[in-house]
């Protein structure tokens, strides 16, 4: 089964390169994660302090809540500013 976490972070404006910079590492050490196929960080076309986290899974089953890592990144964001946390499935 396909589904994808979507962690959209809007971070105070000093705080947007150090959240950027985070954000960009935690993608590089998520590589070899079973399960993971992609992991890809999108910077807003206009806002420069809004950026999504999107980590796309095949596993055999939808985890209860979302990924362990994906919780962990939602909870350690809140620091960066207001944080919304999304799982999402394709409906067949």
């Amino acid at each position: 089964m396909v589904w994808i976490e979507e962690i959209k972070l809007r971070t105070a404006l000093n705080k947007e390169e150090k959240a950027f910079h985070y954000l960009m590492n935690a993608v590089l050490h998520m590589k070899n994660i079973k399960g993971l196929i992609r992991a890809k960080v999108l910077i807003h076309a206009f806002l420069t302090n809004d950026f999504s986290l999107l980590l796309v899974w095949d596993t055999d089953a939808l985890e209860d809540l979302g990924s362990e890592e994906g919780m962990n990144l939602r909870e350690v964001l809140k620091q960066f500013g207001l944080v919304n946390y999304d799982v999402w499935i394709e409906e067949k």
